[in-house]
């Protein structure tokens, strides 16, 4: 008679992906407002489908990465996940990286008579692999719409909804003006990157034209 063979046991991360509860009380301790924890905290989604399946469950988890609209308050805050990238950009999939920064200034109204802030934010997108980049192409048309980072909201908290400037900078720039109150990542990316920008700028290249 045949005996039954053991199952191999399980290790101890594979266990703890198993058990909802335990596994949304070690996510929520990235929960913080500190930009690396919450950088770990989205790209651990990419662990398995129970981590992602807690993170979208989870709505505190997803009111700590900005998926969910800011609470009106009196002031505007940067999303903190944004707040080192400049020192770190963020880097997507295909080779590329963001620095997201928020620029503001205060003028005078005269015919509201008072004083009015204005927003800018700005989004640089480099090339850090351009290897990588053109391998994947196809793949960011797909990552364009289904990251998650897309969903996240440009600001924390938001004040007084305010006239907002777009901005895609380096050796070309492009403004995009509109009336926004809180934006998401992917918003904003996409009004300054069309879908067929970077396909228009590598045809550009082999031709032999300018195009950076």
């Amino acid at each position: 008679m045949a005996t039954a063979q053991a199952q191999p046991s399980l290790s101890a991360g594979a266990r703890v992906a198993n058990i909802p509860e335990l596994l949304e009380q070690i996510l929520l301790g990235l929960a913080t407002k500190e930009p690396q924890d919450l950088r770990t905290l989205l790209l651990s989604q990419r662990t398995c489908h129970a981590f992602r399946d807690t993170i979208i469950g989870t709505p505190s988890l997803q009111r700590a990465l900005t998926f969910e609209n800011a609470p009106i308050t009196w002031r505007t805050t940067l999303n903190p996940f944004f707040e080192d990238s400049t020192a770190q950009p963020i880097k997507l999939a295909d080779g590329t990286s963001l620095k997201v920064t928020v620029l503001e200034f205060q003028y005078y109204n005269p015919v509201r008579m008072m004083a009015l802030e204005e927003k800018s934010i700005r989004v640089e997108r480099n090339i850090y692999d351009i290897e990588e980049h053109w391998a994947t192409v196809k793949e960011t048309r797909y990552k364009r719409t289904q990251g998650s980072w897309r969903q996240m909201r440009v600001f924390q908290e938001i004040g007084h909804p305010t006239l907002t400037i777009l901005q895609s900078c380096g050796i070309r720039s492009k403004t995009v003006r509109g009336e926004w109150e809180n934006p998401t990542l992917g918003e904003v990316f996409d009004l300054l990157y069309p879908p067929n920008d970077w396909e228009r700028r590598r045809r550009l290249v082999e031709e032999g034209k300018q195009a950076w």
